[in-house]
């Protein structure tokens, strides 16, 4: 933690230090600036997560209800198109069985019976035995008993038009909870029908299915003026109400969703969800439309914004988590990062300044020889094997101070030859110490730059009867590039050494140091 702490709160002297510090700064603000916003924007969270939700679910009962609804549909349109042809003879009920029930009636798991009747009073069944469905024997005329309820309700709508009732035929003693049927005329003039009857399990495993609570309520919408409502509360879970029986209950929607509902029946404008209070509670409505194969539909989910949130609030709790977890690596990585950068920060900060040392220092320093962190140079800019200026000369000396700076910092010793002989400033040839040292600053200035002249420092240490440059640099916390007119190089330590970095290199160098 000390490591921590004395990290953030020193000056960045290396690119990996400044990385840690902005890390870790990040870090901490946008931790804080999260909770804030879970903190203050929960109201608005929760309206846009309500919105969002509302949309999803309505979506996910569109497509399981439509798994479910529209392959009746489907098929009893296809029964309609084979009677509209003349094809199906209810005279004969072992030929329909034979040509219905494969194709048909068998791919159909939640039907339990189907049933033809038409306008001669004929009536064939086809139910489940053993698994499969099988043709039953003709039984008596319609004409004979009361036409049961959802023949009477399709012969009222137009014919291969699909209609659906929720009072169920008596079939082998038990009655089925839904009823879907369709009727279409003959080449003959005569009218036949046909009804597929679906268990009240097959309707419980339905609403089962649908991301649904006990206070949601599916409404399935169309030009009629039935509803298909699907609910939990529903004595079945699923029944058709008249449109306007279901307005004036004691369930009655509010004027809003009347409103919105009338709106998309009449003219399938589907609105954005939207909320509003219903016994105390706030509800929330969200619209769809849909095409089950009859006819277009729209489909209609509310949903208490109770069991709306609990999702939500299982989402933010998991956002948090996520968060704290997110911040605990952070802490962590810098916590480590700090350890080590830490451990390095506190060796710049007591590294000897040789500049400013005695003589039997600096001679001590010389006895440790050229290393990762000590260059020895013989001269400034005089070419001993040459003798003579050489422009060579400065570059040597001026790239190790650059490669010091964009690496760990170090130490030149100028008038110290690579075997640690001693030659003095005398070797550079210049007429007194001044001129030495303006050239020094000189060519640092023109070549390196003043805006880094902080991270050195210089002096000249006397040997004897001679003197050497002694010069310290402080590694950079940005890029430092040696120049030479328009052209700028790169150079770092490795090891002993002096090496020049390719551009393409370098920003790869500088984000990982």
């Amino acid at each position: 933690m000390r490591n921590l702490i004395a990290s953030l709160k020193s000056k960045p002297v290396t690119g990996s230090h400044r990385v840690l510090r902005i890390a870790a700064f990040a870090i901490f603000a946008s931790a804080a600036v999260l909770l804030v916003i879970i903190v203050l924007g929960r109201t608005e969270q929760a309206e846009t997560a309500c919105r969002k939700l509302s949309r999803k679910q309505v979506e996910i009962v569109k497509g399981k209800s439509g798994d479910f609804i529209k392959p009746v549909t489907g098929h009893l349109q296809l029964l309609a198109a084979y009677g509209s042809e003349g094809i199906l003879n209810l005279s004969s009920p072992d030929t329909i069985g034979k040509v219905l029930i494969p194709p048909t009636i068998n791919s159909l798991n939640h039907v339990t019976s189907a049933i033809f009747i038409d306008s001669y009073g004929t009536n064939v069944l086809l139910t489940r035995s053993e698994g499969n469905r099988q043709a039953a024997e003709k039984t008596e005329s319609t004409s004979d008993h009361e036409e049961p309820a959802w023949l009477k309700t399709t012969r009222k709508a137009e014919p291969c038009q699909v209609q659906w009732t929720n009072n169920g035929l008596d079939v082998a003693g038990s009655t089925t909870g839904f009823t879907a049927s369709i009727l279409w005329n003959t080449p003959d003039d005569h009218w036949q029908a046909a009804a597929l009857c679906i268990s009240n399990d097959a309707m419980v495993n339905l609403v089962n299915s649908l991301p649904i609570s006990e206070n949601s309520e599916v409404l399935l919408l169309s030009a009629g003026k039935d509803v298909l409502r699907i609910s939990c509360a529903v004595n079945g879970n699923v029944e058709v109400t008249s449109r306007d029986i279901y307005f004036t209950e004691q369930r009655d929607p509010t004027a809003e969703v009347r409103n919105h509902l009338q709106k998309v029946i009449s003219g399938g404008l589907i609105p954005e969800p939207f909320a509003v209070m219903a016994d105390k509670k706030r509800i929330w409505w969200s619209f769809t439309n849909t095409d089950f194969g009859d006819q277009t539909r729209w489909l209609a989910l509310s949903t208490a914004e109770d069991d709306l949130l609990a999702d939500f609030h299982r989402d933010e709790e998991v956002l948090v988590n996520t968060l704290l977890v997110i911040i605990l690596a952070g802490v962590i990585a810098v916590i480590a990062q700090a350890y080590v950068y830490g451990i390095r920060i506190r060796n710049l900060s007591s590294r000897r300044k040789h500049s400013a040392r005695s003589e039997e220092d600096t001679l001590a320093l010389i006895a440790q020889g050229e290393h990762e962190q000590l260059e020895f140079k013989s001269t400034l800019r005089w070419n001993l094997k040459a003798d003579k200026a050489d422009k060579v000369i400065n570059h040597s000396w001026l790239k190790t101070l650059a490669a010091f700076m964009n690496t760990d910092g170090g130490t030149l010793l100028v008038g110290v030859e690579d075997n640690a002989n001693i030659l003095g400033i005398e070797a550079d040839r210049f007429p007194n110490e001044d001129k030495y040292l303006l050239h020094f600053n000189n060519m640092f200035k023109k070549h390196i730059g003043l805006e880094h002249s902080a991270l050195i420092a210089f002096g000249l240490v006397p040997l004897g009867e001679k003197k050497i440059l002694v010069v310290d640099i402080e590694p950079a916390t940005i890029p430092v590039f040696l120049k030479h007119g328009t052209e700028e190089e790169f150079f770092v330590r490795v090891g002993p050494g002096t090496r020049p970095l390719p551009t393409s290199k370098v920003l790869e160098y500088v984000r990982n140091r």
